[in-house]
Protein backbone atom coordinates (compact mmCIF):
# COMPACT_ATOMS: atom_id res chain seq x y z
CA UNK A 1 0.00 0.00 0.00
CA UNK A 2 1.24 3.38 -0.71
CA UNK A 3 0.88 6.20 1.53
CA UNK A 4 -0.89 9.39 0.24
CA UNK A 5 0.24 13.03 0.79
CA UNK A 6 3.56 15.03 0.40
CA UNK A 7 6.09 12.84 1.93
CA UNK A 8 9.08 14.27 3.68
CA UNK A 9 7.98 17.74 1.97
CA UNK A 10 5.25 18.09 4.77
CA UNK A 11 7.23 16.81 7.76
CA UNK A 12 8.01 19.50 10.33
CA UNK A 13 11.44 18.90 10.44
CA UNK A 14 11.59 19.70 6.63
CA UNK A 15 12.50 23.53 6.07
CA UNK A 16 11.63 24.98 2.62
CA UNK A 17 14.24 27.80 1.44
CA UNK A 18 12.30 31.06 0.72
CA UNK A 19 13.25 33.38 -2.13
CA UNK A 20 12.61 36.37 0.70
CA UNK A 21 15.37 35.25 2.89
CA UNK A 22 18.57 36.02 1.79
CA UNK A 23 21.21 38.54 2.63
CA UNK A 24 24.19 39.79 0.75
CA UNK A 25 27.01 41.81 1.99
CA UNK A 26 30.56 42.50 0.09
CA UNK A 27 34.20 42.83 1.93
CA UNK A 28 35.98 45.40 -0.52
CA UNK A 29 39.69 46.57 0.20
CA UNK A 30 37.45 50.17 0.39
CA UNK A 31 34.98 49.10 3.17
CA UNK A 32 32.05 46.69 4.08
CA UNK A 33 28.93 46.87 1.91
CA UNK A 34 26.26 46.11 4.93
CA UNK A 35 23.28 43.54 3.62
CA UNK A 36 20.46 45.54 4.23
CA UNK A 37 20.68 47.74 1.13
CA UNK A 38 19.77 44.83 -1.08
CA UNK A 39 16.17 44.61 -2.87
CA UNK A 40 16.73 41.64 -5.36
CA UNK A 41 19.44 39.32 -6.01
CA UNK A 42 20.16 35.66 -7.41
CA UNK A 43 22.37 32.53 -6.61
CA UNK A 44 25.17 31.78 -8.57
CA UNK A 45 24.46 29.80 -11.93
CA UNK A 46 26.90 27.34 -13.42
CA UNK A 47 26.80 26.27 -16.87
CA UNK A 48 29.37 23.71 -17.95
CA UNK A 49 30.20 23.62 -21.94
CA UNK A 50 29.53 19.86 -23.45
CA UNK A 51 32.49 18.70 -25.71
CA UNK A 52 31.31 16.23 -28.66
CA UNK A 53 33.09 13.21 -29.25
CA UNK A 54 32.42 11.58 -32.88
CA UNK A 55 33.99 8.03 -33.66
CA UNK A 56 32.90 5.81 -36.84
CA UNK A 57 28.90 6.68 -36.55
CA UNK A 58 28.25 7.67 -33.36
CA UNK A 59 28.92 10.79 -31.13
CA UNK A 60 28.78 11.36 -27.45
CA UNK A 61 29.00 14.00 -24.82
CA UNK A 62 31.30 14.86 -21.61
CA UNK A 63 31.09 17.41 -19.62
CA UNK A 64 34.04 20.72 -20.64
CA UNK A 65 34.77 23.67 -19.21
CA UNK A 66 32.86 25.26 -16.59
CA UNK A 67 31.58 28.89 -16.33
CA UNK A 68 30.38 30.97 -13.61
CA UNK A 69 27.64 33.17 -14.90
CA UNK A 70 27.77 36.70 -13.65
CA UNK A 71 25.49 38.05 -11.13
CA UNK A 72 23.21 40.63 -10.47
CA UNK A 73 22.25 42.63 -7.65
CA UNK A 74 19.83 45.16 -6.86
CA UNK A 75 20.63 47.73 -4.00
CA UNK A 76 17.82 50.48 -2.61
CA UNK A 77 19.83 53.47 -3.05
CA UNK A 78 19.93 55.71 0.26
CA UNK A 79 21.55 59.09 1.70
CA UNK A 80 23.65 57.39 4.15
CA UNK A 81 27.40 57.76 3.53
CA UNK A 82 30.19 56.02 5.51
CA UNK A 83 30.27 52.43 7.17
CA UNK A 84 26.58 52.11 7.03
CA UNK A 85 25.58 53.17 3.70
CA UNK A 86 26.53 51.99 0.16
CA UNK A 87 29.79 54.34 0.08
CA UNK A 88 31.94 51.19 0.28
CA UNK A 89 30.26 50.16 -3.23
CA UNK A 90 30.42 53.89 -4.50
CA UNK A 91 34.39 53.42 -4.14
CA UNK A 92 34.79 49.97 -5.22
CA UNK A 93 33.31 51.14 -8.59
CA UNK A 94 35.16 53.81 -8.51
CA UNK A 95 38.74 52.15 -7.85
CA UNK A 96 37.72 49.70 -11.32
CA UNK A 97 37.20 52.71 -13.24
CA UNK A 98 37.04 56.45 -11.71
CA UNK A 99 34.39 58.03 -13.64
CA UNK A 100 34.08 60.65 -11.05
CA UNK A 101 37.66 62.85 -12.05
CA UNK A 102 36.65 63.98 -15.68
CA UNK A 103 40.03 64.40 -16.85
CA UNK A 104 41.69 61.61 -16.28
CA UNK A 105 40.22 58.78 -15.92
CA UNK A 106 41.86 55.56 -15.06
CA UNK A 107 41.48 51.56 -13.46
CA UNK A 108 43.50 50.33 -10.41
CA UNK A 109 45.38 47.05 -10.15
CA UNK A 110 43.63 44.45 -8.91
CA UNK A 111 44.68 45.04 -5.11
CA UNK A 112 42.38 48.29 -5.54
CA UNK A 113 38.72 46.22 -6.78
CA UNK A 114 39.56 42.48 -5.43
CA UNK A 115 36.17 41.75 -3.26
CA UNK A 116 34.74 39.18 -1.78
CA UNK A 117 30.94 38.84 -1.91
CA UNK A 118 28.59 36.58 0.93
CA UNK A 119 25.31 35.83 -0.30
CA UNK A 120 22.98 34.00 3.02
CA UNK A 121 19.99 32.18 2.92
CA UNK A 122 18.11 32.12 5.99
CA UNK A 123 15.56 30.05 7.81
CA UNK A 124 12.58 31.88 9.78
CA UNK A 125 14.39 32.36 12.79
CA UNK A 126 17.16 34.15 10.74
CA UNK A 127 19.63 30.55 11.40
CA UNK A 128 21.91 30.70 7.86
CA UNK A 129 20.91 27.65 5.92
CA UNK A 130 23.45 28.06 2.74
CA UNK A 131 26.11 30.43 2.24
CA UNK A 132 27.55 31.65 -1.13
CA UNK A 133 31.30 32.85 -0.69
CA UNK A 134 32.11 34.59 -4.19
CA UNK A 135 35.72 35.33 -4.30
CA UNK A 136 38.07 37.67 -7.03
CA UNK A 137 34.71 39.66 -7.23
CA UNK A 138 34.55 43.52 -9.24
CA UNK A 139 31.86 45.00 -11.09
CA UNK A 140 31.53 44.43 -14.27
CA UNK A 141 28.17 46.51 -14.94
CA UNK A 142 26.37 49.24 -13.01
CA UNK A 143 22.97 51.10 -14.10
CA UNK A 144 21.45 53.55 -11.47
CA UNK A 145 18.08 52.93 -12.46
CA UNK A 146 15.56 55.11 -14.36
CA UNK A 147 13.79 57.57 -12.86
CA UNK A 148 9.69 58.29 -12.75
CA UNK A 149 7.62 60.98 -11.43
CA UNK A 150 4.42 58.63 -11.70
CA UNK A 151 6.40 56.18 -9.25
CA UNK A 152 7.00 56.08 -5.38
CA UNK A 153 9.16 53.23 -5.43
CA UNK A 154 12.95 53.51 -4.06
CA UNK A 155 15.29 54.01 -6.52
CA UNK A 156 17.62 51.15 -6.80
CA UNK A 157 21.28 50.83 -8.19
CA UNK A 158 21.71 47.55 -10.52
CA UNK A 159 25.05 46.18 -9.75
CA UNK A 160 26.34 42.95 -12.06
CA UNK A 161 29.09 41.07 -10.68
CA UNK A 162 31.73 38.94 -12.23
CA UNK A 163 34.05 36.68 -9.76
CA UNK A 164 36.15 33.84 -10.51
CA UNK A 165 36.07 31.94 -7.18
CA UNK A 166 32.95 30.14 -5.73
CA UNK A 167 32.69 28.76 -2.37
CA UNK A 168 29.78 26.82 -1.12
CA UNK A 169 28.15 25.57 2.56
CA UNK A 170 25.72 24.47 3.59
CA UNK A 171 24.06 24.13 7.20
CA UNK A 172 21.31 21.23 5.92
CA UNK A 173 22.07 18.26 3.14
CA UNK A 174 23.87 15.11 3.07
CA UNK A 175 27.20 16.93 4.89
CA UNK A 176 26.06 19.92 7.33
CA UNK A 177 27.93 22.27 8.75
CA UNK A 178 25.89 22.61 11.86
CA UNK A 179 22.34 21.32 12.92
CA UNK A 180 19.35 22.79 10.85
CA UNK A 181 17.11 22.94 12.98
CA UNK A 182 13.62 24.37 12.98
CA UNK A 183 11.93 27.83 14.72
Amino acid sequence: MTAMGIGQLGSPATILKRKFRWLFSMETPLGLVPPWYCKIGARPQLDIEEVEVNFLNQATWYPGKARWQPLTISFIDTNREGPYGLQALWDLIASVYDFQNGVNYFQTEKQGWDSRGILSMLDGCGTFMETWTLGSLWPQSINWGDLDMASSEEATIDVTFRYSEVFHSSTCGPSPIGVCTGC
